[in-house]
């Protein structure tokens, strides 16, 4: 059988990429391919990694519900598990949460009065913190942006396969490779030792939150979204063997 043809819409920034995807519906699979430099990833001290620009390319199928507007402004900062809140709230439109989460630096906040789900200073008051800012919505119920150049990510849950084991036993459908600053292969048992280890889940969902500016390339519905000036990366995802998790 032939490879099916697929339609292909680039798009130049974050920003573009949300409006594109902002026009899907229904509950959709795709396919995010992903560049991360990783730095900020990784621990500092005898790391012989550190500094020379190592990035690691990823392959994840994830499945994401768009246009579910039954959750409403309550919810936007975060699940109940995280009541807290948190460095990111959801992108709203027309009161309505989106599949988008948005820095709280770059969308207009007031620091919430509600002692029982706020963060306490050391003197008892309550925390001038990203996670007790909640967001302002115009009359319209859409998020107030603060600059043109938000930081948004898509919040998505990996897919896994399948069988009988715990959710959490079983491999995540996820393929990556690291590079270095040459496009040269690092061998994932030379740099593990080195990445910071994620925190554990509270639940038994694969909920993540994938920057925009990390993706370079969305597959969904029969269409591709790829970000423009990713010829070199999409090659050489596409050249080299990236390895499963």
């Amino acid at each position: 059988m032939a490879n099916e043809t697929k339609t292909v819409r680039f798009f130049k920034d974050s920003y573009a990429l949300a409006k594109e995807l902002l026009d899907l519906s229904g509950h959709k699979f795709m396919q995010l391919k992903t560049c991360i430099a990783q730095d900020a990833k990784m621990n500092k001290t005898d790391n012989p990694f550190m500094g020379k620009n190592v990035t690691k390319l990823s392959d994840t199928q994830v499945t994401v519900q768009f246009k579910s507007y039954d959750a409403k402004v309550e919810k936007r900062d975060g699940e109940k598990s995280e009541s807290k809140g948190n460095w990111q709230t959801a992108f709203m439109q027309n009161g309505n949460v989106t599949v988008f989460a948005i820095h709280k630096g770059d969308v207009k906040t007031v620091l919430t009065t509600d002692r029982e789900n706020a963060k306490l200073d050391k003197a008892g008051e309550i925390s001038d913190c990203f996670g007790n800012h909640r967001a302002v919505l115009d009359e319209n119920g859409d998020t107030i942006l603060t600059t043109d150049e938000p930081r948004l990510y898509i919040r998505a849950e990996v897919v896994r396969d399948g069988g009988d084991q715990p959710r959490q036993d079983r491999k995540m459908r996820t393929k990556s490779i690291f590079l270095d600053t040459d496009g040269n292969k690092i061998e994932k048992t030379e740099i593990k030792p080195f990445i910071k280890k994620s925190k554990p889940r509270t639940d038994e969902t694969d909920f993540q939150t994938f920057s925009l500016d990390n993706i370079v390339e969305v597959s969904a519905d029969g269409m591709i979204y790829r970000r423009m000036n990713s010829k070199v990366i999409i090659e050489r995802m596409e050249k080299l063997e990236l390895q499963t998790v």
